[in-house]
């Protein structure tokens, strides 16, 4: 039992801390400063897929923010995925006035992968970027997102999406720090050529490299799994600055995690070869350190937590361990309290959202394993 316990723990360290200094340790005996093109004639042609779903609040202020950017109005060009929208969505589309804004009615009302892949039937351009209705980009996004598919080993790329949240909650602050590691992970694997993941909201990809996207996996997981197997770089763009809404009620981050880990450990076992470590080395270290332990994290929690109880009595490490153990949940408790009623307690708020992240994950990885399917568009 003791080393059943030791080994969940050090797994649990190397998941949430000692990956990350893995990455940063090999990152500086293997630099890889790439210099892409950047010039007006070196700028590729783009179709931006935004999926929306009953969007009318937003959707005008999404298509004048994207239209904004600055880039050459003759390779751009939007394309409003609408998912069966019940609401003035269709019509406020329809009706833009700018010969851009292309409308694509989803015919199966299916869910938002169904309608991605009707709107790619209607791309022509050479990258295809697929966004959301509420998400915005910074003025000069579009062209740090595209510089890298200068270099024709570039399949997908990720823009850095920034997290907001208009309501003082605490949700989003515990949030930020996962979010904060989250991305220092992705730049290291970006940099050693090993990213297979990129943010939904914010993912361009060449049109040669998309396959279809399965209705119950999300384009996040499966685009840059698909281009890897075809043996283009996913690269993150650190200066592609892209802003969305962050959840900032307890119930709307669990089942947050709870959807994108199903969706995602679904897709990323339907490309099993990447986990093979004879075959693709460093996708596969990536793919096992940075997504599948971490989504198997809480039966690591679960199993150090009983198996420490259990030895409490053994010896004095572990009653020290045991205590240690229960003082970490009264804190998780203690920040859900913060969060709750508003307390600032940084600190707890840290632990509390690793808690709920962990709980989200293992249910999301239950229901994967039952077969369950999700179709949604947060």
């Amino acid at each position: 039992m003791e080393y059943i316990v030791i080994f969940s723990g050090l797994v649990l360290m190397y998941v949430y801390c000692g990956y990350l200094h893995v990455l940063k340790l090999i990152c500086r005996f293997a630099r890889n400063e790439t210099q892409y093109a950047d010039s007006v004639e070196s700028l590729p042609s783009i179709d931006i897929i935004v999926a929306a779903h009953n969007e009318a609040a937003v959707i005008k202020q999404r298509i004048e923010n994207i239209l904004s950017c600055d880039y050459p109005a003759h390779l751009l060009k939007v394309v409003i995925a609408s998912d069966r929208s019940t609401d003035e969505t269709d019509h406020i589309v329809d009706s833009y006035p700018d010969p851009r804004v292309l409308l694509v009615r989803c015919s199966t009302g299916a869910g938002k992968s169904d309608a991605q892949n009707e709107a790619l039937e209607h791309v022509e351009a050479e990258v295809v970027l697929f966004t959301d209705a509420e998400s915005v980009f910074r003025r000069d996004f579009l062209r740090e997102l595209t510089q890298p598919f200068s270099d024709a080993s570039v399949g997908v790329v990720g823009g850095k999406m920034i997290f907001t949240s208009g309501a003082d909650t605490g949700v989003e602050q515990a949030q930020g720090y996962y979010w904060q590691y989250e991305l220092k992970v992705r730049e290291c694997e970006s940099q050693l050529g090993i990213l297979a993941k990129a943010s939904g909201s914010c993912l361009a990809v060449r049109r040669s490299v998309i396959r279809p996207i399965p209705s119950d996996v999300g384009e996040d997981c499966v685009v840059p799994l698909d281009a890897a197997l075809q043996g283009y770089k996913i690269i993150h763009a650190e200066k592609a600055i892209a802003y969305d809404r962050m959840d900032s009620t307890v119930t709307s981050e669990f089942n947050s995690r709870v959807r994108m880990t199903l969706r995602n450990w679904t897709g990323t076992w339907r490309r099993a070869e990447l986990l093979n470590c004879f075959k693709h080395p460093g996708i596969a270290f990536s793919l096992w350190s940075h997504k599948i332990l971490r989504w198997m994290s809480p039966f690591f929690v679960i199993i150090a937590s009983v198996g420490t109880t259990m030895l409490a009595s053994d010896s004095v490490f572990w009653t020290i361990a045991a205590f240690c153990m229960a003082l970490f949940y009264l804190a998780g408790i203690v920040g859900w309290m913060s969060v709750k009623f508003g307390f600032r307690l940084p600190l707890v708020r840290t632990i509390f959202s690793f808690l709920l992240a962990n709980a989200g994950f293992m249910v999301g990885v239950i229901k994967a394993l039952a077969k369950k399917k999700v179709i949604a568009y947060r």
